[in-house]
């Protein structure tokens, strides 16, 4: 009897710690919304408020691109404002979800998509958004994943938004993809400015690190909500990092087990556009014309033979359309490289 007392005792002790640390968690994100948030919002919106000042009191003393470039810093004081609301938003949404039943928590959502095409798309978006094509670096393959694909989006947009943010141009993003034990490995490397240990331990939301130098809005808030994600989705993020020197965040998902087998190989091209297998060539011989077009330097021609690729066949499509933006913008050696890749493949 009194190794049953002794036991609900220590089961009651358990429940007032976990109790006390929540607790202790909701304050000091009451504590931090209260602090930051204010200030969170005011930068973003002196820009709107000061610019569009600008405009209404003096309109004709402005030239057509001070005019311009008044809208465009309105523009992007708005699209700052959008996001840190939306990300408010989010972090309150996921809170809610983290401490409901694992029932409610389920993934009604789950749906089954090819990660390295979604991370495709994603990084491209990221790097022309921040105009720093040049400094992406991508090795990704397939690898079919059953989670929610508005998720895995929404984690990988706030963390390449951040590496991109928080390092210098010319100093190169790299996001690579392998597979480990029936599971997707991501990870997005930056030479930024870096986190200490106590920084990445105390990640939280509206928690910026060194504001005074860095004037930037919503990193915090940005990884919690990726890692909160992440841990919703059934996956696992870390960081390591080095202040000065740059950060690696590493993502892990379960891989659907019919999938792994064919994310064989992977396809590498630094610079703006990118490539990897997947989609359907066309027949060796239209390969082999179009790489002797490209090795003698005939970009016109080679721009005929793509069209005539996507003509030849619906199935063809995708691998004339991935090739266009390559052709029109001269990029000569990234085509050869796609085209030695697929004919490398192929047995004849």
């Amino acid at each position: 009897m009194r190794l049953k007392n002794d036991e609900l005792q220590l089961a009651l002790e358990r429940e007032r710690v976990l109790l006390e640390r929540e607790r202790k968690l909701t304050e000091d994100l009451r504590m931090s919304l209260s602090l930051s948030l204010p200030h969170e919002l005011r930068t973003p919106l002196n820009a709107v408020l000061g610019f569009s000042e600008l405009l209404m009191q003096s309109p004709e003393a402005s030239t057509i691109e001070q005019i311009r470039q008044y809208g465009k810093n309105i523009y992007d004081g708005g699209r700052r404002l959008e996001r840190i609301v939306e990300n408010s938003l989010f972090y309150a949404k996921l809170q809610v979800i983290m401490y409901t039943s694992g029932e409610s928590r389920s993934r009604s959502f789950a749906e089954s998509f090819d990660a390295g095409e979604v991370i495709l798309d994603i990084i491209q978006q990221q790097a022309e958004s921040f105009r720093r094509q040049g400094d992406l670096i991508a090795d990704l393959l397939h690898a079919n994943l059953r989670i929610s694909s508005g998720n895995f989006t929404k984690i990988l947009l706030e963390l390449l938004n951040n590496a991109f943010k928080f390092s210098k141009p010319g100093t190169p993003v790299r996001v690579a993809m392998r597979l480990s034990n029936a599971h997707c490995v991501v990870q997005i490397n930056d030479h930024g400015r870096g986190m200490t240990s106590e920084q990445i331990a105390e990640i939280g939301a509206y928690m910026q690190f060194d504001r005074r130098r860095h004037e930037q809005q919503g990193i915090g808030l940005g990884l919690i909500v990726a890692s909160l994600l992440t841990q919703l989705e059934g996956g696992r993020l870390s960081i390591e990092s080095i202040v000065e020197h740059g950060t690696t965040i590493t993502l892990a998902f379960p891989c659907e087990e019919q999938r792994e087998q064919t994310a064989k190989g992977s396809f590498t091209y630094q610079g703006k556009e990118f490539e990897f297998p997947g989609l359907v060539p066309p027949p060796t011989e239209r390969l082999e014309q179009l790489r002797k077009s490209v090795v003698i330097g005939d970009i016109l021609n080679v721009q005929k033979q793509i069209e005539e690729i996507k003509n030849l066949d619906s199935q063809y499509v995708a691998f004339a359309e991935k090739l266009y933006p390559l052709a029109r913008d001269l990029n000569i050696s990234a085509i050869e490289q796609i085209l030695q890749h697929y004919l490398g493949e192929r047995e004849y």
